[in-house]
């Protein structure tokens, strides 16, 4: 009878370990970025998926994929939206087609200047992450959270730029607002995805490009370059991290709590890589191979004013959000 009363309290036993932990439910989850190797954000995922694993005690496991592994880069949003993937990482520029607003992702020219944190506080302070959140609501995404770029544009080129005078007949690679203001200095702007890049500049199919600055060093950009063009004309921009809102609302709320803390520390690791790089750039010109040009404070007061007076204005015209957005901004920055 006692050996019974015991068989019975170890099988019980054994049920409450191997139910209440051996069969934890595990979640096993793809993550894609919208860029490609060699684009440090993207290069950071791994660490971010062996952060989610350790902190999940292995519930919850993430597989990185560059851009274009599972998806074309164009079709990251689309198959996260659908759940093709649980999780993607860009720049909600890329979508600006689908979400006008994201394009504030990355800013405008002139917009996000200052330091992370005042710029960050700008973002919260306008509404414009409520903004971003609700577009990718939209599209059937939770927003993570955004991480930054560091400065942009990171603008290449193998003519000498050295006065406002040089960017006419400019053949330049370029997006977005960027891409406008440029155009606005008399430069030819065009695209092709961030991967093509390299080629176009050794073969002269554009004259320049701009990007974030680990394209001179992760893209090899400094094989084929003769000039970088300084200052910055935004001090941080971003991307960010979304989810499939299924997929999400699906994990438990510790393991919510897991990825919103692995984006934090994404966050931090992208600042301190990107401002790493930026000095590396500058410091190492001789050694990469290219001049370092930096425009004069005239030069720059002139190509900021036509930035907000000009290229601003037309950005807030493209719908009522984005006219919203910008109302906001240069309430907050103090510009009439």
């Amino acid at each position: 009878m006692k050996r019974s009363i015991f068989s019975l309290f170890l099988i019980l036993a054994l049920v409450v370990v191997f139910t209440g932990q051996g069969y934890a439910k595990t979640y096993k989850w793809r993550i894609q970025s919208a860029f490609s190797r060699g684009d440090f954000s993207a290069d950071l995922l791994p660490s971010f998926a062996e952060e989610v694993k350790k902190k999940s005690n292995g519930q919850l496991i993430l597989t990185p994929y560059y851009a274009g592994d599972l998806v074309p880069t164009e079709d990251t949003l689309t198959a996260t939206t659908r759940g093709i993937m649980e999780m993607s990482q860009g720049c909600g520029a890329l979508w600006q087609g689908v979400e006008p607003i994201l394009g504030l992702v990355a800013g405008a020219p002139f917009m996000y200047k200052g330091t992370l944190e005042e710029v960050e506080r700008l973002i919260e302070k306008t509404g414009l992450y409520a903004q971003f959140a609700a577009a990718y609501d939209r599209q059937n995404c939770h927003l993570l959270g955004i991480h930054t770029y560091g400065p942009y544009p990171a603008l290449v080129s193998n003519k000498p730029v050295r006065s406002l005078e040089d960017f006419k007949g400019l053949k330049v690679r370029a997006i977005l607002a960027t891409a406008d203001l440029l155009k606005e200095l008399g430069a030819a702007p065009g695209y092709i995805p961030g991967g093509e890049i390299y080629m176009a500049l050794k073969l002269g199919t554009f004259d320049a490009a701009t990007y974030s600055i680990d394209a001179i060093r992760g893209f090899k950009w400094h094989e084929v370059i003769k000039y970088y063009i300084l200052p910055y004309w935004t001090d941080y921009y971003f991307g960010e991290i979304i989810v499939n809102k299924k997929s999400w609302n699906s994990l438990p709320p510790d393991l919510q709590k897991v990825l919103e803390e692995a984006m934090v520390n994404f966050g931090n690791a992208n600042k301190e890589i990107y401002e790493k790089e930026k000095d590396a750039i500058l410091n190492m010109q001789k050694q990469l191979g290219y001049e370092v040009v930096t425009l004069s404070d005239a030069d720059m007061a002139e190509i900021r004013r036509i930035a907000i007076e000009k290229v601003w204005p037309n950005e807030a015209k493209k719908n009522e959000e984005l006219g919203k957005a910008y109302k906001a901004i240069t309430k907050y920055l103090g510009i009439q």
